[in-house]
């Protein structure tokens, strides 16, 4: 039987944290430090950096060129204008 897949929100990552530490840490501020460092990922990709987390992963930020496609609807031809996603690859130890 396959296990089924659940999706964490902060507060349930929040959470996670506070049973596995070992320190009298309150939600709200374990809350405050998880977006801290979601947007200390965000900043060092936007600004071009990879960050590097040992045993979990690298993010980092992939350039998507322009590139033709077509509208699946009319079939129309159309330019898709270049945009640039976050990436992150895990480490083997992770996967």
């Amino acid at each position: 039987m396959a296990k089924e897949s659940k999706t964490l929100n902060l507060d349930d990552l929040a959470d996670a944290v506070q049973l596995k530490s070992e320190r009298a840490l309150t939600k709200a501020l374990i809350k405050d430090i998880l977006k801290e460092a979601f947007d200390a990922i965000d900043d060092a990709s936007a600004a071009g950096d990879q960050v590097r987390i040992h045993n979990f992963g690298t993010f980092s930020r992939k350039d998507r060129p322009e590139r033709k496609g077509r509208n699946p609807q009319t079939g129309e031809a159309i330019t898709i204008a270049a945009s640039s996603a976050l990436s992150f690859k895990p480490t083997k130890h992770a996967k």
